[in-house]
């Protein structure tokens, strides 16, 4: 690894979290599906998972080049319907900030796509969630 987390190949390792449950068995394949998706709306084949784990839904990290990545963060910060389709529920690009893309919203949507556990403003209705 270079300095700052860099690889020596130039890439960047970005973390994106999908639904999905990593126990599934068709997981696996509809992980590839996306990650095929993504190599083809970002122009590049260099995407490289490096490790799946289960998190809310499922967190993958991978290493992506410069540029791609650049372009997924750019994609993601504007709540891409594509980005959205394939699942991705967040996006983290090395040493910066959590993109939601729960929290962008589409200004001529009437459907709500805010995260209930991220936003910060109580909810008028009652929460699914029990408590143990």
């Amino acid at each position: 690894m270079g300095t700052g987390g860099q690889s020596q190949d130039g890439k960047i390792q970005a973390v994106l979290t999908c639904q999905g449950d990593i126990e599934d068995p068709e997981f696996p394949e509809r992980c590839q599906k996306m990650f095929d998706k993504l190599s083809q709306v970002l122009q590049n084949d260099e995407l490289d998972v490096t490790k799946c784990e289960p998190w809310n839904s499922v967190k993958v990290t991978f290493n992506i080049p410069k540029d791609a990545a650049e372009k997924l963060a750019k994609l993601a910060e504007a709540g891409d319907e594509v980005l959205r389709e394939l699942g991705i529920l967040s996006l983290q690009m090395e040493g910066g900030q959590v993109i939601s893309m729960t929290m962008v919203e589409d200004s001529d949507s009437e459907d709500e796509r805010v995260n209930p556990v991220l936003d910060p403003k109580p909810s008028t209705s009652k929460s699914p969630v029990s408590k143990p």
